[in-house]
């Protein structure tokens, strides 16, 4: 657990940074291992932050736990199935903005900045370039 809100109930946090990676990418955990697992579904909801390279603060997003399941449940079965294989837990993969913004309720967004969605690169943030 990250954080609780205002009624108690346990909040997931994951940030990431404005790079020049084509896409934006939140990591998630050092090893996802069945702790990890269950703290993530034991969330009511989680918040994803994107900040710029100077760490100020660019998007912000929430989604209800309900909407998290199909992604957690990706995280649970690769861990399941490295398992079966004998292979070690995954180091902190990644949950792409792709995966997250359909589900999330955007709760800000800077005004130097713009959201769009890219045929190819999916939900992109960059730099407005009147900013």
């Amino acid at each position: 657990m990250d954080a609780l809100d205002p009624d108690g109930e346990e909040v997931e946090i994951k940030t990431t940074r404005l790079d020049l990676r084509r896409s934006v990418s939140f990591p998630t955990s050092r090893y996802v291992s069945q702790t990890v697992i269950d703290r993530f579904r034991s969330a009511g909801s989680w918040v994803f932050g994107v900040f710029s390279r100077y760490e100020e603060l660019v998007a912000l997003y929430r989604v209800e736990a309900d909407r998290m399941e199909p992604i957690i449940d990706r995280l649970d079965t690769r861990m399941r199935e490295r398992q079966a294989e004998g292979r070690p837990m995954e180091n902190n993969p990644k949950i792409p903005l792709r995966d997250v913004r359909p589900r999330a309720q955007r709760l800000y967004l800077d005004g130097r900045h713009r959201e769009y969605e890219d045929p190819r690169r999916g939900w992109v943030i960059e730099r407005r370039l009147d900013a």
